[in-house]
Parts: structure tokens; C-alpha cells; sequence
């Protein structure tokens, strides 16, 4: 037996005949350890997110990247609890069950699973020529970079989250919570980015130079950006802007789409935490957009997002500060990318021609914060109007005041 199957069990699904599963393999290349699968059983649709979490001693030091995984598993139960109990319409699935104790295979799990909504792309659906069966669609129907039409859609989609966070309500203890188990990742990050750096630079830059427009200038320009910091935290854009849920890793290939480019899935919220209203748009935009189109509709698309928002909540920011925020916040995006960049490259799921886009995305990005940091970012056509063209806290508390 499988944990999936076993899972099935569990769930009340005991003819394993009548269950298929799929690993939901989009790349999440930090937290590796927060495991995802899609589980169909009689027209029943699920995705299960699994953690191994056994007992350990708080007095003792503890795996940065354990705890991680466990803070990211704890924080997306959140999100997907809040989104249920508050009646909040955005698509990420009904929360249904959390297990804990599973034990399988000699291991402990902490597992939870979420209803998903029947696919709505009709049976005969076709990917690459074949036909994609229902219990596929949620981990298969993905694309590397969206349309304007889709970036719109998500725009929307945002704000009825935000609307859900502003005024800033969230319950103390709460974000409390959140932020700090937030810190363990953010930390995991930071040190990863640190030891690996040479490694991703290797790959992309050396491996696969052959996508590239101009690889030295890139590395040039990687380089003069990257001696700026010492902590990637240190260059997220500081700004009036207000707080809000954030995904944290919102890129096109956790998204699901149905027909009419109508977003109907978002998946993978382990790095949630409160960040900036625009954080995860402006990080989409930049990463699943062609340099084209995000060059010539950016502010477009953060319009709508603000005159959407402004419907329903009286907020007090304005459109320029998104803007000075999305242009600080290329910087953050170029290095924040770097493993999924690189996973990208190095998969085989992907064509060349899809790498090729990918790295195109990431070498503009590269361009753009670089002119950005040295002043020398020219006009965009973007116009605001018209829009044409702690170190005494315990790591682990934060992790264990989540586990029940």
C-alpha cells in the first residue's frame, strides 16, 4: 500500500480500484519536504498536502530545514482554514479533513486534504494530443506563462483575499504565529540562496547559456546586484503599503485555468506570510509574463487590481506607490527566482522552447532591476493614469504553538 492510497482510506475511500492519484510535481524547490499529491475517488476530487512531523525535544537544536517544512505545512493550513470559515470566495478549494497521527511506513505525517472542485475542462480535453483524464487536469493543466487576459483574471482574484485582510484585522496571536513560522522559511531562503548561489549560476548561466541573449553582461549585472546584500530580506522594498495574506511564491505554474482563462485553482501556500498588497502580483507579473508584455501592461494590470480593491474597501494608497514598489521589488525577484529558474532548467518535463522563454523572462528581469539600481531605467509608457502602453526567540515555539 501507498501513502496515497492509504490516505484514500482515511478519507472513506476503501476500493482502491475506484482511486487514482498524481504526484502534483509543480517545482516548490525549497520546502521539498511539504509533499502534494491529487487524489480522484468515485468523482470525489482531493489534494492532499503531507509533512513527516515527529516528536522533538524544544530544548535541543533542531533541522533548519524540518522545521521549515512543518512551518510551511502549518501556515497553508491556515490559509485554507481562514478561505473556508470565513466564507471568503477565492479558488483554492473547501478545506475537508487534518489527520495527525498518519503513520505509515514507520513514519509519523501530519496530513491534510482539500476538496477541489470537479475540472470543468470537458472529458475529451487534449494536451500534446492525448487525452487528459479528470484527475489529471489539477496537475497537468499547467503553463509556465500566462496571457494578459489571465493576469487580469488574477489580479481580481487577489483582491477578494485583501479585501478579507484590510483593514488589517488579522487576530494578534494569529499573525504572530504566522510571521514567525514565516521567519523559519524566509531563513531557509536566505541561507540556501548564500551556499548555493555558485550552484544555480552553474546551471543556468553555464549549462544552458545557449538560451541566453548575453551571458556575460547577465552575470555581470547578477553580480553587481547580488554584492548589494547580505540577506535576501534585506532588499524586499520597504513602503506605506499596506499587509495582506501574500502566497509568497506566486508564479503561472501554480495556477490552474479553466476555459475562459478564469483561474480556478491556486495551490502550493506554504510560504504564506503578510507582505505588501502587491507582493504577489507584482512577483506574478515578473515571472510569468513575457518582458513584452510586462514591460507595456504592468501598470495595466496593477489598475485593475487597485479599482477593483477600491470597490469594496477604502483604501489610502496610491497607484504611484505600487509602482516605485514594483520597480524596487525586480531586484527581490531576481534572486527569489534563482531555484525555480534552475529547476526549471534542469527538468525534462519542459521544451526547450519553454527554457528558452523562462531564462528570456529572468534575463529582462536581470536588465530591468539592474537599470532600475543604477538610475538608468528609462520611461516605460507605463503612465499612473491611463496606463497605455529576532534573535531572542525560540525557532521552534513558533512551529509547535501551530501542531494541534
Amino acid at each position: 500500500m501507498t501513502l496515497e492510497r492509504f490516505v484514500a482510506d482515511l478519507l472513506g475511500h476503501h476500493q482502491h480500484r475506484d482511486v487514482h492519484h498524481e504526484e502534483n510535481d509543480q517545482l516548490a524547490p525549497l520546502l521539498d519536504g511539504c509533499r502534494e499529491f491529487f487524489i480522484e475517488a468515485r468523482n470525489d476530487y482531493f489534494l492532499i498536502v503531507a509533512v513527516e512531523e515527529s516528536e522533538f525535544d524544544v530544548e535541543k537544536e533542531v533541522d533548519l530545514k524540518y522545521l521549515s517544512n512543518l512551518a510551511g505545512f502549518y501556515n497553508a493550513r491556515y490559509l485554507y482554514e481562514l478561505v473556508k470559515f470565513e466564507s471568503i470566495r477565492f479558488p483554492v478549494g473547501t478545506f475537508a479533513k487534518f489527520f495527525k497521527p498518519v503513520t505509515f511506513g514507520h513514519k509519523d505525517y501530519a496530513v491534510f486534504a482539500i476538496q477541489l472542485p470537479r475540472p470543468i475542462l470537458p472529458k475529451d480535453y487534449q494536451m500534446n494530443g492525448h487525452d487528459l483524464p479528470h484527475f489529471l487536469q489539477y496537475s497537468k493543466n499547467r503553463k509556465l506563462e500566462l496571457t494578459l487576459n489571465q493576469a487580469f483574471n488574477i489580479a481580481e482574484k487577489l483582491c477578494t483575499l485583501h479585501e478579507a485582510c484590510l483593514p488589517e484585522k488579522r487576530k494578534k496571536e494569529a499573525r504572530e504565529i504566522i510571521e514567525e513560522n514565516y521567519q523559519l522559511i524566509s531563513e531557509l531562503t536566505s541561507e540556501r540562496l548564500q551556499t548555493k548561489v555558485n550552484d544555480y549560476l552553474e546551471i543556468i548561466l553555464e549549462k544552458n547559456g545557449q538560451f541566453f541573449k548575453n551571458t556575460d553582461k547577465t552575470f555581470e549585472r547578477f553580480s553587481a546586484l547580488f554584492k548589494t546584500f547580505k540577506e535576501l530580506q534585506e532588499i524586499y522594498p520597504e513602503s506605506n503599503l499596506p499587509l495582506v495574506l501574500c502566497h509568497g511564491n506566486l508564479t503561472a505554474q501554480n495556477l490552474v485555468f479553466g476555459t475562459k482563462d478564469e483561474v480556478i485553482f491556486i495551490d502550493h501556500w506554504e510560504n504564506i506570510h503578510f507582505g505588501s498588497v502587491v507582493e504577489d502580483l507584482s512577483y506574478l507579473i515578473i515571472t510569468s509574463l513575457s518582458p513584452h508584455l510586462r514591460r507595456n501592461n504592468y501598470m495595466k494590470i496593477f489598475r485593475r487590481y487597485y479599482y477593483t480593491l477600491i470597490d469594496t474597501r477604502s483604501i489610502k494608497f496610491k497607484l504611484h506607490e505600487i509602482k516605485d514598489f514594483y520597480l524596487r521589488f525586480l531586484k527581490y525577484a531576481v534572486f527569489y527566482s534563482l531555484p525555480t529558474l534552475t529547476a526549471i532548467l534542469e527538468s525534462q518535463k519542459y521544451s526547450d522552447e519553454e527554457k528558452f522563454r523562462a531564462v528570456t523572462r529572468w534575463e529582462a528581469t536581470v536588465d530591468d532591476a539592474f537599470d532600475v539600481e543604477t538610475g538608468d531605467y528609462l520611461s516605460d509608457n507605463e503612465d499612473l493614469l491611463t496606463a497605455q502602453n529576532s534573535e531572542n526567540r525560540s525557532v521552534t515555539e513558533a512551529v509547535l504553538r501551530t501542531r494541534h
